[in-house]
């Protein structure tokens, strides 16, 4: 009979584990376990459950070594799509460092109300922008020809950085605070 085993990144600072464990799926976390789910699972030194990430699932049909089984599922919240493992590990490896390390700067901290919320599909409140915001911002963008439309088309586009300082801010700190606003009242 093939059990189910889900390969998981521990959430540890030591860098010999940094690399991908293998633990049983217990039928009762069947459901609830996919890849790039937090969940906690047994390290075998002193009984002690951590934090980890799910990369991979799969299945084994010889269940003749002994695996552990995974404590739990933290949340259902898919957190780390595998190209963000992917390009941790690569970044990770060139650095000489641990992916554990470069995805605590790309994953928020569990946050549970916003979890909720993100899970039920609900979109937080826009927020209101003063139409003097709101002119302010368009008259910046329309000195870079075709700057807004490539935000309203989700494109990227290249600016020369203004070397001026406007007020007591740089002229770059301003024209990233008005494709803020021009994205914020599109509703994005």
């Amino acid at each position: 009979m093939a059990r189910r085993v889900a390969r998981v990144l521990i959430d540890s600072p030591l860098p010999q584990l940094d690399r991908l464990f293998d633990y049983a799926v217990p039928d009762e976390l069947a459901d609830e376990t996919e890849p790039g789910v937090r969940v906690k699972a047994p390290l075998r030194t002193a009984g002690r459950v951590v934090d980890g990430f799910v990369v991979e699932l799969g299945e084994e049909s010889d269940g003749d070594r002994p695996l552990s089984e995974l404590e739990g599922v933290v949340s259902p919240a898919r957190v780390l799509p595998p190209h963000l493992y992917a390009l941790a590990r690569r970044v990770a490896d060139r650095a000489a460092g641990s992916a554990v390390d470069i995805l605590r700067l790309a994953i928020p901290k569990r946050q549970v109300r916003v979890e909720k919320q993100w899970l039920a599909g609900e979109r937080c409140a826009a927020p209101v922008i003063a139409d003097e915001a709101l002119a302010a911002a368009r008259e910046r963008l329309d000195a870079y020809p075709g700057l807004a439309a490539a935000i309203d088309e989700g494109g990227r586009a290249a600016v020369a950085a203004p070397p001026r300082v406007e007020g007591t801010s740089p002229a770059w700190a301003g024209l990233l605070a008005a494709a803020a606003a021009h994205t914020l009242a599109a509703g994005r």
